[in-house]
């Protein structure tokens, strides 16, 4: 809805609904934030954030802080030139001077943008990423990087170890090196599913 329908006051319909769709949990979000807090204090630590960061790179909630404030400076020019494009595009749509680009125009202004400046037709450059062939490059990249290897099971469905019939069960297999075949002195490491359909 948000990317395809045009009528700006359905999709304004839309996205503040989704937005308000976890209300109830609010107080349980409040509260699993205050239970953090304490913990952290418990364990000695100011926050929980510092609890969270002591064995991270940045070791400090100031140094991410820092961090942040350089990329925003640096990323902001670009981010307000894309908004300026999107902001240009609706305008024209909507044959009107001077509007605003909201939550809800952004991905139907980004994908008129990229139709328009790029001759980007998702739905062109989603027949050559085939859900097989994309699977089987993200699993070969995994296998190469981690030195894992990954066999589907066969018949998990019908064997009742999948809830759904397009829920896949894949094993995976420690491997010391980054090979192509299956080495014999695998260890099995365990299973994972892929349920990639809503």
């Amino acid at each position: 809805v948000l990317r395809n329908v045009k009528k700006e006051s359905v999709r304004a319909l839309m996205d503040t609904t989704n937005g308000r769709k976890c209300e109830a949990n609010r107080a349980v979000f409040r509260e699993a934030l205050k239970l953090r807090q304490e913990c952290a204090q418990i364990l000695g630590y100011s926050d929980h954030a510092h609890f969270r960061l002591e064995d991270k790179m940045a070791k400090k909630p100031e140094k991410v802080r820092v961090f942040l404030q350089e990329l925003a400076a640096k990323l902001t020019p670009f981010a307000r030139n894309e908004i300026e494009k999107l902001r240009a595009l609706k305008a024209t749509d909507l044959k009107e001077e001077n509007v605003q680009v909201r939550s809800w125009d952004y991905q139907f202004y980004t994908r008129i943008l990229l139709e328009k400046e790029y001759a980007l037709d998702e739905e062109l450059v989603r027949e050559y990423f085939s859900l097989s062939n994309v699977i089987a490059a993200m699993l070969d990249i995994f296998e190469e990087v981690l030195c894992l290897r990954f066999r589907q099971v066969p018949g998990a469905f019908e064997a009742g170890l999948v809830w759904h019939e397009d829920v896949t069960l894949w094993e995976v297999w420690n491997s010391q090196e980054a090979t192509a075949a299956f080495p014999e002195d695998a260890e099995f490491v365990g299973h994972f599913y892929l349920d990639l359909f809503p």
